[in-house]
């Protein structure tokens, strides 16, 4: 089977730079098959980059080796946030600037494999695109040999970049019933991806209906959560990836909040479950 790359980018579909970047892999080798998660990360935004990648990379065979161009320096530790490294965890490579992505993608560190700092393999300095100079030649050595060393040394944990991830946005407020918490996504659709889990969801919804609100005004009275996304305008459902997804029915949710992906952190959202009586 061919090896399959995989590149999660915030370049865009409008220039040249997803292709160009393709091109020049399977120059170095045309066996290669390239599947592109998404070039629309938002700019600079590594958790939304490792929101996308940590949510498909294990649908895809062991062994794949998964590229992510986007950089946001760290506030710390600049000088080696310059550095790319290459990392493999539960059978995946993954390619990345060292700027605290990786953390954010492994929910747990200690089953990483091995780190390495990549190396330019040809000498080149393309200025403008340093994703040619770290990843191209990188990831087609890394197909042939399946082996990190090959594209660069042992890389020191002391020099890795962590991220300061806040601690959870879940808040529950037993006086009022009212759980709270965060939009962490929102998709194509318009469907809003929030940060609550099942799990945080279940340990105290027991079964109860709820209101729904947020911080913009908006309010939904009597809901509850379905297993599919038209039973109710607004539809409550967890996702494939155990995410409680709210939208509505064949229109932009977010647009009725008047949420965008660009402003969607100041947002609060809102559950306030009812008495079993209502």
């Amino acid at each position: 089977m061919s090896q399959i790359i995989t590149i999660t980018s915030d370049w865009g579909n409008t220039d040249f730079y997803a292709a160009a970047f393709k091109g020049a892999i399977l120059n170095i080798d045309p066996t290669l098959t390239i599947v592109d998660i998404t070039h629309r990360v938002n700019k600079f935004d590594i958790n939304n980059a490792a929101y996308q990648i940590k949510n498909c990379y294990y649908f895809f065979p062991k062994g794949s080796i998964h590229i992510i161009d986007v950089n946001q320096t760290p506030i710390t530790n600049k000088d080696n946030a310059k550095h790319y490294i290459a990392f493999k965890y539960d059978g995946h490579y993954f390619l990345c600037k060292n700027n605290g992505l990786m953390y954010l993608i492994c929910d747990n560190s200690a089953n990483i494999e091995k780190i390495i700092r990549i190396k330019n393999l040809k000498n080149e300095n393309h200025h403008t695109f340093r994703a040619l100079d770290a990843f191209v030649h990188q990831a087609s050595m890394l197909a042939k040999t399946d082996d990190l060393s090959s594209i660069g040394d042992d890389y020191p944990i002391e020099n890795l970049t962590t991220f300061n991830v806040s601690e959870s946005n879940i808040r529950y407020n037993p006086s009022t019933n009212t759980l709270a918490f965060k939009v962490k996504h929102i998709d194509s659709y318009g469907n809003i991806i929030t940060d609550l889990k099942r799990a945080d969801f279940e340990k105290y919804a027991n079964g109860r209906m709820f209101n729904f609100s947020s911080n913009c005004n908006h309010e939904s009275a009597m809901c509850k959560i379905t297993n599919t996304y038209t039973a109710a305008d607004p539809f409550f459902v967890f996702n494939t990836n155990d995410y409680l997804e709210i939208g509505s029915n064949g229109s932009d949710f977010a647009a009725v909040l008047s949420l965008s992906n660009r402003d969607f952190t100041q947002w609060n959202l809102y559950i306030t479950f009812l008495s079993t009586e209502q």
